[in-house]
């Protein structure tokens, strides 16, 4: 799959419902909730937290649910890795968090400058029969990866989002410095998926901290 022509970017896009029942997919969700829970305070800017950051990871969950999304996880980004050029004992790190968008919300645009990847897994949201192009409800919740060619320039003949339609056991992994956005949530239920930041760890490079 290819984002831009003049830049080309890999994305693995995957349904997962084969390889996820039902059944893990309300268990990723309760485990999701119950570190929520723990963190209310997770995933809120500084001027709103009156504190220093909080955030949690749930590939340290040792729960079977958790620990068959973690393989899974690694397990692509291997095969991402390799169609990307790395070498072969490249690794990763990550940390990983559930997100709700309710009714109304969207995610604003916005990239992660500090990881290399971002994964998304749907895990529940709203359906419908969403034919052609007809924005029926929920037309949102569709995940917009943004050319930041064309989005720089109206001469170019390119299409400036790439739309994303989830559905639950989706798995969407994108390299983290491409401006991503989701339309707003126009369903009447909360839109539910697991959210992981991936950093490549280079063993041929010796990197020191400054």
């Amino acid at each position: 799959m290819s984002v831009l022509a003049l830049w080309p970017t890999n994305i693995w896009a995957e349904n997962l419902t084969g390889t996820l029942s039902s059944e893990t997919i309300d268990r990723l969700i309760a485990i999701g909730d119950e570190y929520e829970a723990a963190h209310p305070h997770a995933h809120k800017p500084a001027a709103m937290r009156g504190g220093p950051e909080v955030s949690y990871n749930l590939l340290k969950d040792n729960r079977p649910e958790t620990v068959t999304f973690k393989a899974i996880l690694g397990e692509r980004m291997r095969h991402l890795a390799h169609a990307e050029g790395f070498e072969v004992e490249t690794e990763f790190e990550a940390v990983c968090a559930l997100r709700r968008f309710g009714p109304g919300e969207y995610a604003k645009p916005h990239n992660h400058r500090s990881v290399d990847y971002v994964a998304v897994l749907w895990l529940s949201l709203e359906q419908t029969d969403d034919r052609g192009d007809r924005h029926q409800r929920p037309a949102g919740n569709r995940l917009h990866l943004i050319d930041p060619i064309a989005a720089r320039s109206r001469f170019l003949n390119h299409t400036m989002l790439h739309a994303i339609r989830p559905l639950p056991g989706l798995l969407v992994i994108h390299p983290a410095h491409i401006f991503h956005t989701s339309e707003i949530n126009l369903g009447g239920v909360d839109t539910v998926a697991l959210v992981t930041n991936i950093r490549v760890i280079d063993p041929a490079r010796h990197y020191i901290q400054l």
